[in-house]
């Protein structure tokens, strides 16, 4: 699940170019990969349903994944092996710094929103970037 968030921006990097060309907007890539995210979040999700576990364990996985994409956008692995393990470890701190607030769940949705936030300001910039670079 990790590693499918940290190599998004690198096996997209080629290719990004053509999104304009094929009328991929900003906010279109941004739908898709929030609906990757969801269906990589799926089986998390079913998972209370089975067993007594609390919403906030599928807002913190579907975090996950977001931060883990945008690590890939900030350190992207095809420019270094060292960017791949930086991303990895800041995910690792990140993820730990997220489970402190399953102590105040008030807090929850706001981070994921901002999260969310985040990673469309990243494809903007990312998206921006290549086209400035033709």
């Amino acid at each position: 699940m990790l590693v499918v968030g940290i190599f998004y921006a690198s096996s997209t990097y080629k290719v990004r170019k053509f999104f304009n060309l094929y009328r991929i907007s900003i906010m279109k890539e941004f739908m898709y990969l929030v609906i990757s995210q969801i269906v990589l979040v799926l089986p998390m999700a079913l998972l209370p349903m089975i067993v007594d576990l609390p919403m906030n364990y599928i807002y913190i996985g579907f975090m996950v994944i977001t931060l883990t994409i945008i690590s890939g956008f900030i350190f992207p692995a095809f420019e270094s092996s060292i960017n791949e393990s930086t991303s990895s470890l800041l995910t690792f701190f990140i993820v730990i710094m997220i489970s402190f607030l399953l102590s105040k769940p008030q807090y929850l949705f706001l981070v994921f929103l901002m999260i969310l936030g985040t990673e469309f300001v990243c494809i903007y910039r990312e998206r921006k970037e290549i086209f400035n670079e033709n």
